[in-house]
């Protein structure tokens, strides 16, 4: 799966010198009027700021990026900031299905919404490299991103400090799809009522490789992941430590596969309410 990440990167990129490259706030005052004027293959380029906006990528395959892709230094991601004012979401992404919809380098914060707070992801093909998503506010799902029969690929992230109020994934809610999470760090999140503090999987094949999901807290099942809906996934060198009440549930039949991975209090914290397939 990380070398299907390079092979749409390496597409996309080589659509740029036939697509165009749109600076922020050079050209367009905001994000939004960037995407807005961009077509199919082109570029969104972001300069340092805080941008109070909810962008929506208006069914596109596109990039939307900080300064962090083209000079390769990552602190941009820390300067360059999209702000929902704890009324909007910052990143709607629906019906990419072409190609991929890019994010690149951003921090992405005080986002609300019912269906992911941060980011909303549905119907879609997305890419998510180097941003930290924080203090974002779900009222149902999600509250850092809700992933919904979507293929997300997401890398280099930090999801934390993200909460839900009423159902569950406080960090990240994935439905449907296939999806690949690489070294990204999933913690502090907090869902209020129900399930998966950290990461929600239900119905979808998600493959998680050296990411430290740590520090996440629940009032039901799974402070650190929950898992349900006939889940196929691997965790593989992945840390998994300090989630309350317990690092991992798994509720019905799902098949999970655990490599090379560091879980807090063992088989022990990993619990089920149906056995086939653990």
């Amino acid at each position: 799966m990380k070398h299907l990440l390079i092979i749409f990167m390496i597409l996309f990129l080589s659509t740029l010198s036939y697509g165009v490259v749109l600076n922020v706030p050079e050209e367009y005052e905001n994000i939004q009027a960037g995407i807005d004027a961009a077509n199919n293959g082109d570029t969104v380029l972001v300069f340092p700021g805080t941008y109070f906006e909810g962008i929506n990528f208006n069914s596109k395959s596109i990039m939307v990026a900080s300064l962090a892709l083209t000079t390769g230094d990552k602190t941009y991601r820390d300067s360059t900031i999209i702000d929902g004012s704890d009324e909007i979401p910052c990143i709607w992404i629906e019906g990419v299905e072409r190609n991929d919809a890019f994010v690149y380098g951003f921090t992405i914060q005080h986002g609300s919404n019912s269906l992911g707070g941060g980011i909303h992801c549905s119907e879609s093909v997305a890419s998510i490299s180097n941003c930290l998503i924080r203090w974002n506010t779900a009222i149902d799902i999600g509250g850092g991103i809700a992933c919904l029969d979507s293929d997300i690929y997401m890398e280099y992230c930090i999801i934390r400090e993200n909460e839900v109020d009423n159902a569950g994934g406080g960090g990240i809610y994935l439905r449907g799809g296939h999806s690949a999470l690489w070294w990204c760090d999933i913690s502090y999140n907090s869902t209020d009522i129900l399930d998966g503090g950290g990461l929600y999987c239900t119905d979808s094949n998600p493959i998680i490789t050296n990411c430290t999901i740590a520090y996440n807290s629940v009032d039901s099942r799974g402070g650190g992941v929950f898992f349900t809906g006939g889940v196929r996934t691997t965790l593989r060198n992945t840390i998994m430590w300090g989630n309350e009440p317990q690092q991992m549930w798994l509720s019905g039949e799902n098949w999970i596969t655990v490599d090379y991975s560091d879980i807090q209090g063992g088989i022990d914290d990993i619990r089920a309410d149906h056995v086939d397939g653990y």
